[in-house]
């Protein structure tokens, strides 16, 4: 079998320079370029055996070694895929904070638990993931700009107050309960942070529902759309006025 040019693609390379300083191990940058072009080969299936066989310059232990072994900081890497897609990016997208449930079961992963899960439709044992997408029109064609910001497990109270759990998986210390919502903010947070070119927030019922993000989301003078239950109350502005003229009457006891 003829193996293809060990030399980078130009496109690739080009795209590949504001994350290759993050990985300071010079083999791990190259199995890095090496990789990706294998994911971009028309190979029926694509893993570390048969990338190595179709391209020069790398072998299956050096690939399975930057997928296993080689180190770099996850957030940092984030952060400069973020900061490039926003630099690409229309201004005036919106930011869709969301949960996804993954169905897995079994023990061993963290966060599996009997929970909701939008995928299933129901109550199932799985991982639910909270994740930030930006999403805007895209001039160029009819279908919309997409690509996601950041996700964050999310750990129910069955795992993150047990002791035993925690050590068995390495959950770190810092990592603690947060309701879905205040994941969700730290997302919005991030997002600000890496400068993406949102103008809105969306999110569904689950978000929309708990007043307590609405007002989170006030507090950072965020607009927003959320959906919410046709049972959620509503005030409308003299109606606030005239609650906080009122005098407060005790309760009778």
């Amino acid at each position: 079998m003829n193996k293809a040019s060990d030399e980078a693609l130009p496109e690739l390379a080009s795209f590949l320079e504001p994350f290759v300083s993050l990985i300071r191990n010079r083999q791990s940058r190259q199995s890095l370029e090496r990789y990706l072009t294998g994911l971009l080969t028309d190979l029926p299936r694509k893993n570390c055996d048969t990338v190595a066989a179709a391209l020069a310059n790398t072998t299956t232990e050096r690939l399975q070694h930057l997928l296993t072994d080689a180190t770099w900081n996850p957030l940092e890497m984030d952060e400069a895929r973020v900061r490039f897609m926003s630099q690409h990016s229309p201004s005036g997208g919106v930011l869709v904070l969301d949960d996804t449930g993954l169905p897995k079961r079994g023990k061993a992963s963290v966060g599996v638990a009997h929970q909701y899960s939008g995928t299933l439709g129901k109550q199932g044992d799985c991982q639910v993931v909270v994740t930030a997408e930006y999403v805007a029109a895209d001039a160029s064609t009819s279908l919309p700009l997409h690509w996601p910001v950041q996700a964050r497990l999310y750990l129910p109270r069955v795992w993150a107050e047990d002791p035993l759990r925690r050590r068995r998986t390495h959950i770190p210390e810092s990592v603690t309960f947060a309701p879905k919502t205040d994941l969700a903010l730290a997302l919005l947070d991030q997002a600000r942070g890496w400068q993406v070119p949102f103008s809105a927030v969306v999110a569904d019922a689950g978000y929309g529902d708990a007043s307590s993000f609405l007002h989170h989301l006030e507090d950072r003078q965020v607009a927003y759309v959320c959906a919410v239950a046709r049972s959620f109350g509503v005030r409308l502005p003299h109606e606030i006025a005239e609650a906080a003229e009122s005098p407060t009457t005790p309760l009778p006891r």
